[in-house]
């Protein structure tokens, strides 16, 4: 049976593993950890992403020397005085050693050692919802982004498992060896790869902790500027009124839910939740994966009554535009194929309307999410790299770290709902930017709303079958479940 690992510690624990010992890993194992990325948020549950297992040497090795010669590329420019004071928090006697990895690109040639490669694809025009026109955004919103959290998903997974992991993107940047390899393994011309997901028992322990910026750094409160205070250290301190909650991290997973109702007073005020709650929360989002160590993302925690009315007014306004001109209600019920019948027509009505996505005013704290796709450019190893660095260096990371909050909420049995519908429209997210006095270097992109459920949500999210989204060695030849996952 699979071991068991609190969630807080898979979190904490979690590494970027770039060396792996040849032993393969248990079917079992790899099966469990493909299908956490299923449970992943999926904006109207369009699942887009495919993952694609590669076991095969000589697969490997083609990328393991695509990103070498990538990242050689990119890397092999900067002054040696650039990538040293950019690797600040690494002890000085492998410092140099590692700069001269980057320099070669021997760094990110790990996709040919590690036992297993999962190619992480995501479909670029995946909206047939005609009230959502493809942009940039969406796109982010609807593919790159889920198919990001999935990625930290299988990583807490691994983690629990005992597996080392590292995501590469090196192998893929260049364009012309995308096309190559969708030619080599039968990708269709509409799904991208967008990087490596790699695999394997480690073959040394990571003795050094990843290096993370304090969070009155990456957190505010109520307006961009004024630091969160840790509970420990206010006057009194606040400490925790109940002892941390355990629970295994494939439970924590497997147990999100979209929560968009919230447990009211008899005053009709939201139920307020511990400071030393929302700061777990907040922590999670420090401990995710981050591009070169950059840590792209800032939080505002929100509680201002008439901060969040205004967020709940406007993402009524906005997702009311967005899907009141759907042509007919038979082409969205379609849409929903997932929720039962007897309850479609009251779910389209909300959504027409807009009041599906009002639920900033119900909740006790709204974490509005910015990202800077300015701050990484101090590396200077990374010119021209557009969509990718964007991808990269701001929106990916970014998802990730909301993803951690989520399920740290989850974890702590509070309900999160995403919501980017306040922040969507551009005079909107001007509006809220000077609001809360955001810098131009930095952009707001989501809000994360957490507050007490006001019921289990019993019903989970459709998600297809494992060997509908995973494919072996190429594209169409179905991941095939074992006995475990099975039962």
């Amino acid at each position: 049976m699979p071991e068991r690992m609190d969630f807080w510690e898979a979190l904490y624990s979690r590494r970027s593993v770039r060396e792996f010992k040849p032993d393969p890993i248990e079917d079992w194992k790899l099966e469990r950890i493909l299908d956490v990325a299923r449970w992943a948020p999926s904006p109207e549950n369009v699942q887009n992403w495919r993952y694609v297992v590669i076991k095969d040497p000589e697969i490997k090795k083609l990328l393991g020397e695509m990103g070498k010669v990538q990242a050689s590329m990119h890397f092999g420019e900067p002054p040696y005085e650039l990538l040293e004071s950019r690797l600040w928090y690494l002890p000085e006697e492998i410092k140099h050693e590692v700069i001269e990895m980057y320099y070669d690109g021997s760094l990110f040639d790990y996709c040919a050692e590690a036992p297993v490669n999962i190619l992480c694809l995501c479909a670029e025009g995946h909206y047939d919802y005609p009230a959502l026109p493809p942009s940039s955004w969406l796109e982010h919103l609807g593919g790159t982004g889920p198919l990001m959290m999935g990625i930290l998903n299988m990583w807490l997974a691994a983690t629990a498992l005992g597996v080392g992991a590292a995501f590469n993107v090196f192998p893929v940047l260049d364009m012309r060896d995308q096309e190559y390899l969708s030619h080599l393994l039968g990708i269709p011309h509409s799904w991208r790869i967008y990087g490596v997901f790699c695999l394997g028992y480690p073959a040394k322990e990571w003795e050094i902790p990843p290096s993370r910026h304090p969070i009155e750094a990456i957190a505010f409160s109520e307006r961009w500027g004024k630091p969160w205070v840790r509970a420990e250290l206010r006057d009194p301190p606040e400490l925790p009124d109940e002892p941390l909650p355990k629970k295994d991290v494939f439970e924590v997973i497997y147990e999100r839910r979209s929560i968009r109702e919230y447990k009211l007073t008899e005053d009709g005020k939201p139920v307020p939740i511990p400071d030393w709650k929302i700061e777990r929360i907040l922590d999670a989002a420090r401990w995710t994966p981050s591009y070169m160590n950059v840590q792209p993302w800032r939080f505002i925690v929100v509680r201002d009554p008439e901060i969040k009315e205004w967020m709940a007014k406007t993402g009524v306004e906005t997702s009311a535009a967005a899907f009141g001109e759907v042509p007919t209600y038979e082409f969205t019920d379609e849409r929903i194929w997932y929720l039962p019948k007897h309850i479609r027509p009251g779910v389209l009505e909300r959504e027409y309307d807009g009041r599906l996505f009002d639920y900033c005013g119900e909740c006790d704290v709204t974490i509005v999410c910015c990202h800077s796709t300015e701050q990484h450019q101090d590396v200077a190893a990374v010119p021209g790299m557009g969509f990718w660095q964007d991808l990269y260096c701001a929106w990916g990371p970014q998802m990730m770290a909301v993803q951690a909050m989520w399920l740290a909420a989850t974890a702590l049995n509070l309900g999160a709902g995403f919501n980017t519908f306040p922040v969507i429209g551009l005079g909107n997210n001007e509006f809220i930017t000077e609001l809360l006095g955001v810098p131009p270097s930095w952009r707001v992109t989501y809000t994360l709303n957490i507050g007490v459920p006001a019921y289990a949500r019993m019903l989970g999210p459709s998600r297809y079958p494992l060997e509908a989204v995973a494919f072996v060695e190429r594209w169409g030849k179905p991941y095939i479940r074992g006995p475990i996952m099975q039962e």
